[in-house]
């Protein structure tokens, strides 16, 4: 243990090991932070010549956020039939309001009513399946036209996902799975949950080039320095030095990754706060066969970017 310690503070002392934390840390401190900073707030839209036209976001994505989970809260519940024909009437009452506003008043009333719930409209755009539909109140009228209550369509979509696989095996596997999730589902705002998602995938190469950077050394820095020789020469140079050097690798790891999931978290807790971690994550994926929830998924997440990590 002693020379897998050695080893480990000889690569935290190359130049390229720490410049590989700094790149990682600095990209979730700067790069995420002013990414959901900038990118989520209020849109500068601004009504030319009969379009909207959207100039950029004012810095102020973390009061936005919080912003639209309280606009959302009204819809909280159970999305029976009836309370999602409720919402698709709620929703027309709004655009025909919008009918009769023009310019900053019409962007001010959409802000204001329609654009919290961009959640519940990704879900039933993904469930509902309406020829010619392209607006949102194009949904609501499939909405209300469709004679099948909001749990058999969302099931019979579901069913028709699950066919699309062709293994016979895997798709009663996943057949069973899906029957697990419980319905009516449970609505809260999971708009936190879904940006996290969608970031996940910057976050996973950012750390995978960190690492290739870091761990470039483990084996070629007595090469550089030219002390291989003498070290490849000695009783343990061919086996416990390699067996050392594997394990510093594997802790450097780690390291690495124990520090960027941690400011990862830590970022998230501050700019969305953990609200609505037990929903089903259904609420994002419709699709989605298993019946577990959006904290439990990005554990899994978390899961797979870490043996993603100790298999480079």
């Amino acid at each position: 243990m002693s020379l897998t310690w050695l080893e480990l503070q000889k690569l935290l002392r190359r130049r390229t090991a720490r410049l590989a934390l700094l790149l990682s840390v600095g990209y979730l401190l700067l790069g995420v932070l002013l990414t959901w900073q900038l990118m989520h707030g209020t849109p500068n839209t601004a009504y030319s010549g009969g379009y909207y036209v959207t100039t950029g976001h004012q810095f102020d994505g973390r009061s936005r956020m919080r912003w639209e989970y309280g606009q959302a809260a009204a819809a909280r519940g159970p999305l029976t039939d009836e309370r999602v024909r409720e919402l698709a009437r709620e929703w027309q009452g709004h655009w025909d309001v919008l009918d009769g506003l023009k310019g900053e008043e019409h962007m001010d009333y959409l802000d204001r009513n329609l654009q919290a719930h961009d959640d519940l409209f990704s879900l039933f755009w993904q469930v509902y399946q309406i020829p010619g539909a392209v607006r949102d109140r194009d949904l609501a009228d499939g909405i209300l036209a469709e004679e099948r209550p909001f749990s058999e369509v969302f099931r019979d979509a579901r069913q028709a996902r699950l066919a699309e696989i062709g293994d016979r095996q895997d798709r009663a596997y996943f057949s069973a799975m899906a029957a697990q999730v419980q319905l009516p589902l449970q609505y809260d705002w999971v708009g936190t949950w879904r940006e996290l998602t969608a970031q996940f995938g910057e976050f996973g190469m950012i750390l995978a080039i960190s690492l290739c950077i870091g761990l470039s050394p483990v084996f070629s820095m007595e090469r550089q320095l030219r002390t291989d020789a003498v070290l490849l020469a000695g009783r343990h140079g061919r086996g416990r030095l390699a067996r050392a050097k594997v394990q510093a690798a594997l802790l450097y790891t780690l390291l690495l990754f124990g520090l960027c999931a941690g400011l990862f978290l830590g970022l998230q807790a501050f700019f969305f706060g953990l609200h609505g971690w037990d929903q089903p994550l259904q609420l994002i994926d419709p699709m989605a066969a298993l019946p577990i929830n959006v904290l439990q998924m990005e554990g899994l997440t978390f899961l797979y970017a870490a043996v993603t990590c100790f298999a480079l």
